[in-house]
């Protein structure tokens, strides 16, 4: 019995000094995009859903990039904060489906598409999943003291006028947002 105790102490002594700074896997490469044809339907919305709509499908979705549907994929991000409850102007209202139809409207109310780019390879969706690849929070583990999860954290919206910079200071906020992100498969599959 005596024995068992003194087991129990040293593994509990062993996880007690254990390296935190374990808890991110840093891949230096990432994933090839899939060469075969990728359908949406079949291939892609299933990730989105499972992966991206727990925060991007609610109204205060993080810079109202809504994806629980191709329209809100389409109209893309803004830095607009539409929840600001300190605002005392009113401001345009930015509903799908209803204040505007296309990307060019979307853009006049302030919108940016995360999927343009010169190649897939560019677009902020891609650079924003490829940021979470590259800085994986390992299952089961502690996420970093740093990585501020609050509620009233700042929001981050980058542009592609300022994504690199935003990787750079912020290298664990890629997407999926604090979890252990998209497999290879999952990766291949949307960034081909």
């Amino acid at each position: 019995m005596f024995l068992k105790f003194i087991y129990f102490f040293i593994a509990c002594f062993l996880v007690a000094c254990s390296d935190d700074s374990q808890q991110i896997t840093l891949k230096n490469t990432l994933p090839l995009p899939k060469a075969v044809h990728v359908d949406y339907a079949a291939d892609i919305k299933p990730i989105i859903e499972e992966k991206c709509v727990a925060c991007h499908g609610c109204f205060d979705a993080p810079c109202q990039l809504k994806m629980e549907s191709t329209a809100g994929l389409l109209r893309g991000a803004t830095k607009l904060n539409a929840y600001d409850g300190t605002r005392q102007d009113p401001i345009a209202p930015t509903r799908l489906f209803i204040d505007a139809h296309n990307k060019e409207e979307w853009e006049q109310a302030g919108f940016q598409s995360i999927l343009n780019g010169d190649d897939a390879q560019a677009s902020l969706l891609y650079r924003m999943l490829a940021l979470g690849k590259s800085h994986q929070f390992k299952a089961n583990n502690k996420l970093p003291d740093d990585l501020d999860i609050s509620i009233r954290r700042e929001n981050q919206c980058p542009t592609p006028d300022t994504i690199a910079e935003y990787e750079t200071k912020h290298p664990l906020t890629g997407m999926p947002f604090a979890v252990t992100g998209l497999t290879d498969d999952e990766f291949s599959t949307i960034s081909g």
